[in-house]
C-alpha cells in the first residue's frame, strides 16, 4: 500500500511504532521525483506499507505509471492548526511559512485520485489504514470538495436500491455517503451545500 501524506498529519510517527510501516523522507531526494517514485515503488514491491511525499508531482508520476495509492490530506478548515503543527516541528525542510503559503494548493486533488480526509485535528493511524484497507475513501473525479464532515455507511440489499440523491440531501447535508448492494459493488456520492442554500 502506498499512501501520499500531507505534511504533519503523523506520517514518521506511526512508522516509529510499527516496523511494516516505512515512511519516506522526501527532502534528501531535492527535487529528484522520478528517482523519489521509483523508491517508493521499492518499497512498495518489498510489502512495506509506504509513506510517501503529497507533492503534487509524485502523486502524478505514480498515477503516469499506473501506481495505485491513496492521497491522505486534512480537512481544509484545519489550517491554523497545521501551522503550529509545522512550527512545533521546526527547523524542518519545510518551512512554515512556505507551507502555510500554499495550503489551499496543496490540498487540492488530481482528478480522479483516491482521497482519504483525516477528521478534524486528526493524525494518521491504524483506523485511516484499516478503511484504506476496505476501500472506504472519498472520490473526487478531480472535483475540490472543501470538507465533509462525516463518512455514513448504507448497508444495502437488493430489495432496498440506494436512497434517492434528494433523500441523501435532505437527510445528510455536508456528508459522503457510502452505499454497498449485495454484489459489493460501491456508490460514491459528494455532496456540499452552496451558500444559497442549495445542493
Amino acid at each position: 500500500m502506498i499512501i501520499s501524506g500531507f505534511p504533519c498529519i503523523g506520517k514518521s510517527t506511526l512508522a516509529n511504532i510499527d516496523k511494516k510501516i516505512i515512511d519516506l523522507e522526501s527532502s534528501i531526494f531535492k527535487i529528484d521525483f522520478n528517482s523519489y517514485v521509483k523508491m517508493i515503488i521499492f518499497f512498495h514491491t518489498k510489502k512495506y506499507i509506504v509513506l510517501c511525499s503529497s507533492h503534487r508531482e509524485v502523486r502524478q508520476e505514480l498515477k503516469n505509471k499506473g501506481i495505485d495509492y491513496v492521497y491522505v490530506k486534512p480537512c481544509k478548515d484545519d489550517k491554523e492548526i497545521y501551522k503550529q503543527r509545522s512550527k512545533e516541528r521546526q527547523p524542518h525542510p519545510l518551512d512554515t511559512s512556505v507551507f502555510m503559503k500554499n495550503w489551499e494548493t496543496w490540498l487540492e486533488p488530481l482528478p480522479n485520485e483516491n482521497i482519504k480526509i483525516l477528521p478534524k485535528d486528526g493524525y494518521i493511524n491504524f483506523k485511516t489504514i484499516e478503511e484504506i484497507q476496505k476501500g472506504i475513501f472519498e472520490q473526487y473525479a478531480g472535483e475540490i470538495i472543501d470538507f465533509i464532515e462525516n463518512i455514513i455507511i448504507v448497508d444495502l440489499s437488493f430489495e432496498e436500491p440506494f436512497p434517492s440523491p434528494e433523500l441523501i440531501i435532505n437527510n445528510y447535508p455536508h456528508n459522503l455517503i457510502i452505499g454497498r448492494t449485495k454484489t459489493k459493488e460501491e456508490f460514491f456520492y459528494t455532496l456540499q451545500k452552496t451558500n444559497n442554500g442549495s445542493h
